[in-house]
């Protein structure tokens, strides 16, 4: 009877661990993956999923070499002031890494009572510009910074929120259309000729 008590509080405990695990907060990229070619720009939202209302904090985007910034989105301190939360922005662009905090937002707005919050934090994009070689993969990274997430009365979440990076396949510039068209006419006269000659 002891061991099927014990047993019973056991599996009580890990249902509540893996519960709260799965309702921890994530800062994300989406999309997930993204498959350009060389040259190509493409965009992707920092989103925040399952906050608290009342939160705080900060990150880093990082990324491999061959990806390069293009903008970032112009209305994202509106939008989130938008949606009630307070927006620090941009803090600092290195190359490679873009400081997002450390202050991000503070926010009471996302419903009435205890919720959890989905929200879009920044868009971003970027061009691809890895040249040669077989395609190839290149990553976005999402970390934390110090101080970390705090929740309300500036008490730091827990569990700190997890991060979901980003992958992008770079290929080779695709031949256009045009170029198929260009090569096939080509072909066709130099066929021509030698018709003429014999």
């Amino acid at each position: 009877m002891k061991n099927m008590i014990r047993n019973t509080l056991i599996s009580a405990v890990s249902m509540l661990a893996v519960a709260g695990v799965a309702n921890a907060a994530t800062v994300q990229i989406n999309p997930s993956s993204n498959l350009v070619a060389t040259g190509d720009s493409f965009t992707v939202t920092v989103e925040g999923v399952d906050f608290p209302e009342v939160t705080g904090g900060g990150f880093i985007i990082s990324w491999d070499a061959g990806l390069e910034v293009l903008s970032t989105d112009a209305q994202m301190a509106a939008s989130i002031v938008s949606h009630g939360w307070d927006f620090g922005g941009v803090n600092s662009s290195t190359a490679g890494q873009l400081d997002i905090g450390p202050t991000m937002f503070f926010g009471s707005r996302c419903g009435p009572g205890p919720a959890l919050c989905d929200f879009n934090i920044v868009t971003i994009e970027f061009q691809a510009n890895f040249v040669g070689g077989p395609p190839r993969d290149l990553n976005l990274f999402v970390s934390a910074v110090q101080p970390n997430w705090v929740g309300p009365g500036n008490i730091p979440l827990d569990p700190q929120p997890n991060y979901i990076g980003a992958t992008v396949t770079v290929g080779a510039v695709p031949l256009p259309a045009t170029a198929w068209l260009f090569g096939s006419g080509l072909l066709g006269m130099v066929g021509i000729a030698r018709r003429r000659r014999s």
